[in-house]
């Protein structure tokens, strides 16, 4: 079981940048990635949300608690005051080296469609500290970016983040 995290939602955007909300793009991400997990793997998929509606921290870390995954990934889009920050990286909560594993495997597969590559980083994010299963926190590009918030805009590279969120987690899970 995989739980799948479309970070904000609701009345709580996200990062706004470029004409663009980050709750609309980790969701269109998410129900990408678990359409591609659940065909072409044998996994099921949980996830937080599945439209855009309000989902509390907690309650996000109770539906993969509760749901008994074997690995938690949350799905970002970052933002910053200078336009000109832009790339990828990816979390796990410090001192997890499953955690650290899985966000490296999904870095491994997400860094062929950037060309700033932040890391792989340590946070203590809410959703990685109170999940009970290895987490991964993923910021794929930033909305406030000219260019992050072009490809982002297109389905078709969406639909590329989304299969190589899958592949990653594929690599953690199965090792190929």
């Amino acid at each position: 079981m995989i739980a799948l995290d479309a970070g904000h939602g609701g009345s709580d955007p996200g990062g706004v940048g470029n004409g663009l909300y980050e709750k609309n793009l980790t969701l269109d991400i998410a129900n990408r990635t678990k359409s591609y997990i659940t065909t072409n793997y044998p996994a099921s998929v949980v996830m937080t949300r599945s439209s855009d509606v309000d989902v509390s921290l907690q309650s996000r870390c109770d539906i993969a608690n509760n749901a008994g995954a074997n690995f938690f990934v949350s799905m970002h889009i970052n933002a910053f005051s200078d336009s000109t920050a832009n790339g990828l990286e990816t979390y796990y909560y410090p001192g997890s080296s499953n955690g650290l594993n899985l966000a490296t495997d999904i870095y491994n597969k997400l860094k062929g469609s950037y060309s700033t590559l932040r890391g792989v980083k340590s946070a203590d994010f809410y959703v990685l500290h109170y999940t009970n299963m290895p987490a991964s926190l993923g910021e794929t590009g930033f909305i406030s970016n000219a260019t992050d918030a072009s490809k982002l805009n297109t389905t078709t590279f969406r639909q590329q983040l989304a299969t190589q969120y899958a592949q990653g987690m594929h690599l953690y899970w199965w090792g190929n």
